[in-house]
């Protein structure tokens, strides 16, 4: 039994100032009668009293049961959950509230077991409502500095755990996401593992925003747009061959116009704008922890790339989450692009993965260089040697045929150069890169191979390229008789048209297609490069 003693002074003094007949009155005399005996404690009883009680008699419990509240869970654990799970974001009363809060470190300091309990009420309530945040994050602290081995075991699983799922209430989604990355100011201990349950929450949102709803919500559809094509790895439209200005276009913004829109779809809007928000949160507190500060940046970037690389790269066809990794990188280019490239090219390498881990990391490059205008030209030269490199050491035999179950990753890098090159006609296409991409380079003995990249790859890439090519006499004189040859080239090892295998096989992923949600896009614009149609200019 508790001590009467060690609760009777506060408890007293709040009955003898109180009316007899009142409310408070009653509640504190049954404060005061259930701590002195536990035996007297029911737990429904308890839960309902806190849940009713006037606000001053709950924190006159909360004064007497910060002192005993060790003893009284050794007594009667069964009661300690109701104890600590009091609506606490329903009161305003600061010494209330710090009498909470000092009952809950010290029930933790004294029994770690009950850290799972307090720590999965604070998050998974104060975390979902932006006015309760300041409160809960000051409970985290005091447990971190009282028990930081019982706060370390408990906080990973319950902000897993706790995290909003796609179809909660999207409030909830922004206002979690923004307390985690809050919680990460005084834990920092935990941001990797944050970040990584941000980027598995928002990945599961970005794959719910199917392409072909994506299409009902352009201004005037354009089912050859890159950001389709891309995604569905067609190069035949309708029966004919969509051009390389229509496969580089970018699709609309979403959102921007869709309000008033009968046809647009309600379910789309949702998850864009629920992501869009999301990103927001996320990119807006990077900008705040890295810009102007490359230390903070890369060890932000290092605590990222874990979480980027177990969630997002993982993920084929993810449209918007990876933009986030775009928009760090931005944020210190001279350091963190070419840790991301590095690391991505580390993955191509990585012959025990999977393959088609390894040809989306090389589809990351490709579109990363492509289309970041902050990656130096110094960069985007030394990820071309590295994959013409990487080309040239593949092995093929002078009588091999195309075969892309054989040679998957040799037609995903050929098509990553291809669309590099067209992005960067200017950095790559011209007299000083003649060792690479000159009549006697290392690309024109690629596109020579038995394998006939030329007659695979996604074909407005390959058109464009091969049109950049010639206006500025890179590559041989007669390349364009070659991709005449090597289009004509059918597949019948495999029973179907080279248009087939490219859609079946080859199927096409540029992860930083054109961002297409509203809020987000003001921060991404400003360092994202558009398509320019090169070769339509230069033969004006």
């Amino acid at each position: 039994m508790v001590e009467p003693h060690r609760i009777r002074s506060s408890l007293t003094i709040a009955i003898s100032k109180s009316n007899a007949q009142s409310d408070e009155f009653k509640a504190t005399t049954d404060m005061y009668a259930m701590l002195c005996d536990t035996s007297k404690f029911n737990t429904t009883t308890m839960t309902y009293m806190l849940a009713n009680w006037p606000e001053r008699s709950i924190s006159q419990f909360y004064e007497g049961v910060k002192d005993c509240i060790a003893a009284v869970a050794a007594e009667r654990p069964d009661i300690i959950p109701p104890i600590v799970e009091m609506p606490y974001w329903k009161y305003s009363d600061p010494a209330m509230l710090l009498f909470y809060q000092q009952s809950l470190t010290t029930l933790v300091s004294a029994h770690s077991s009950f850290a799972g309990t307090v720590v999965s009420h604070v998050i998974g309530h104060g975390f979902l409502i932006p006015e309760a945040q300041h409160f809960a994050h000051s409970v985290l602290r005091c447990l971190m500095k009282t028990n930081p081995d019982a706060f370390t075991h408990s906080v990973v699983h319950v902000v897993n755990s706790a995290m909003p799922g796609v179809h909660s209430d999207a409030e909830q989604h922004v206002s979690f996401i923004s307390a985690m990355l809050a919680m990460c100011e005084y834990a920092p201990q935990w941001e990797a593992d944050v970040i990584d349950c941000i980027f598995n929450s928002l990945i599961l949102v970005d794959v719910e925003i199917k392409p072909e709803l994506l299409e009902d919500l352009e201004e005037e559809p354009s089912p050859s747009s890159a950001q389709d094509m891309s995604m569905r790895g067609q190069s035949v439209q309708e029966g004919r061959f969509v051009s390389s200005h229509e496969a580089f276009s970018p699709p609309h913004k979403i959102l921007a116009d869709t309000g008033a829109r009968p046809d647009a779809s309600a379910f789309v809007i949702e998850m864009a704008d629920r992501l869009d928000r999301c990103l927001m949160v996320v990119m807006d507190w990077m900008e705040r922890q890295a810009r102007g500060d490359p230390a903070r940046a890369i060890a932000l970037f290092e605590n990222t790339l874990p979480g980027f690389v177990r969630r997002v790269l993982r993920t084929y066809r993810s449209k918007y989450v990876q933009f986030a990794m775009f928009y760090l990188c931005s944020l210190c280019p001279g350091d963190l692009c070419s840790m991301f490239l590095v690391r991505l090219f580390q993955t191509i390498l990585d012959h025990s993965l999977d393959v088609s881990v390894r040809q989306c990391a090389s589809y990351y490059v490709g579109s990363f260089v492509a289309r970041a205008t902050f990656v130096p030209d110094r960069a985007v030269h030394m990820i071309a040697e590295m994959l013409l490199d990487y080309l040239m050491a593949e092995e093929v035999a002078p009588d091999a045929i195309p075969d892309v179950f054989s040679h998957p990753m040799f037609y995903t890098i050929c098509q990553t150069i291809f669309y590099i090159a067209c992005f960067h006609p200017d950095t790559l296409l011209c007299p000083q890169m003649t060792a690479l991409f000159g009549p006697d380079g290392q690309m024109q003995s690629v596109i020579e191979s038995p394998l006939k990249p030329l007659s695979v790859c996604f074909e407005p890439i390959v058109d464009q390229f091969i049109d950049l090519c010639a206006s500025r006499n890179m590559l041989s004189p007669d390349i364009e008789h070659i991709l005449t040859r090597d289009k004509a080239f059918t597949f019948h090892n495999f029973g179907m048209t080279s248009s087939r295998v490219k859609q079946e096989l080859i199927e096409t992923f540029f992860p930083f297609d054109p961002f297409q949600l509203a809020q987000g896009s003001r921060l991404i614009d400003p360092i994202y490069r558009e398509w320019d149609d090169h070769a339509e200019y230069e033969s004006e």
